[in-house]
């Protein structure tokens, strides 16, 4: 947590870091209709061995990023670095405004600005949201009778099916 002017506590009014204001989650199990006692390919014993009590499953996550704050490595203000030298800018324009959203650039970096010599800048923590997160796993399993109180489970697992990119947090220094 970054405290600037402990004479303003509004500027340090934000999100919290753990903020995620939308978030689906999703989990699907289907046992695939073939082999005995299912609709298809249901009188054949090598069939049944071979395509017969497979069990397909779906994992679905859809979620906003976290926020973060934007911050200056300048102190403006001269009050010193005990803070960890980060500054919050003054804000002189809308940081979601422009196409922006991409791997070039997360926030337009000019809708900030330096504060004058001797004061705080007026920027909230955590006032921007870093990308989000869209994963699909999946699975496929079956059991195997081997013995009457013995078996072997099978199971074949896949993460990120769709192979979907998950962004980091973009660097957040400006200037």
């Amino acid at each position: 947590t970054i405290w600037q002017n402990a004479y303003d506590p509004r500027a340090n009014y934000g999100a919290s870091n753990f903020d995620v204001r939308n978030m689906f989650k999703a989990y699907g199990v289907y046992y695939l209709p073939f082999g005995r006692g299912r609709r298809f390919l249901n009188h054949n014993k090598g069939l049944d061995e071979a395509v017969g009590g497979w069990m397909a499953s779906l994992t679905w996550v859809a979620q906003s990023g976290n926020p973060f704050t934007p911050f200056m490595l300048v102190d403006n203000s001269f009050a010193g670095g005990g803070n960890g030298f980060r500054w919050f800018p003054n804000v002189v324009g809308d940081p979601k405004s422009g196409h922006f959203h991409g791997i070039n650039g997360w926030f337009n970096t000019s809708a900030y600005a330096s504060p004058k010599p001797g004061t705080f800048g007026d920027m909230h923590r955590n006032s921007i949201y870093g990308p989000g997160l869209t994963e699909v796993n999946g699975a496929i399993s079956k059991t195997f009778p081997i013995w009457r109180h013995v078996s072997f489970d099978f199971s074949a697992n896949a993460t990120n099916l769709l192979n979907h990119p998950s962004w980091a947090q973009p660097d957040p220094v400006i200037g």
